[in-house]
């Protein structure tokens, strides 16, 4: 891909995002916390401009 730059920006910017959703609750394992930032890398994994959703 060939792209524009203006400014030491390119014309398109790319996006991956990780989204986690959980209730807090005493029992909540620390481990839980990490939710979206696993979703993070695996949308970044899969390619650009990808959300990937993470439900504990």
């Amino acid at each position: 891909m060939n792209f524009k730059k203006y400014n030491d920006c390119y014309e398109h910017q790319f996006i991956s995002i990780g989204i986690s959703s959980l209730i807090p609750s005493p029992n909540l394992r620390p481990e839980s916390l990490f939710a979206a930032d696993r979703a993070l890398y695996t949308a970044k994994e899969r390619d650009r401009n990808v959300y990937v959703i993470h439900i504990a």
